[in-house]
């Protein structure tokens, strides 16, 4: 499994991004709750992945930073964020590097995700 953090890419090398969402089986969009746009930068991300992944991949949602607790941000950002995932069908975590805190599930559930789907899509084409 390849793992590619894109950060700021997808505006700075859109061809790069492009390429990245083509070949992946499964794709992580990361929140952070203190940054008030921080749903409309996931949103903007999830509608480019829409127009370029055709088929099925699994997408998660993590939420970064979860150790913060009293920026007056972040509980607005979690309800819209939650809300959002729940719309589109995505698992949603919380994880906070700081603390080493809900990396290992958010990394266990998308690879096994994408396991499945490339066993079921090797299926498919045979």
């Amino acid at each position: 499994m390849n793992i590619f953090d894109t950060s700021g890419l997808i505006i700075q090398q859109p061809e790069l991004i492009i390429s990245l969402i083509l070949g992946s089986n499964g794709i992580i969009l990361v929140s952070d709750l203190i940054e008030k746009n921080s749903i409309q930068i996931i949103e903007k991300h999830f509608n480019i992945i829409k127009e370029i992944k055709h088929k099925p991949t699994e997408v998660i949602v993590v939420r970064s930073k979860s150790d913060i607790k009293n920026n007056p941000n972040v509980k607005q950002n979690e309800e819209i964020i939650k809300n959002f995932c729940f719309e589109n069908n995505f698992h949603y975590f919380e994880l906070s590097s700081k603390v080493n805190e809900g990396i290992e599930e958010a990394f266990i559930y998308i690879s096994t995700q994408a396991y499945h789907n490339i066993i079921k899509e090797s299926k498919e084409n045979k």
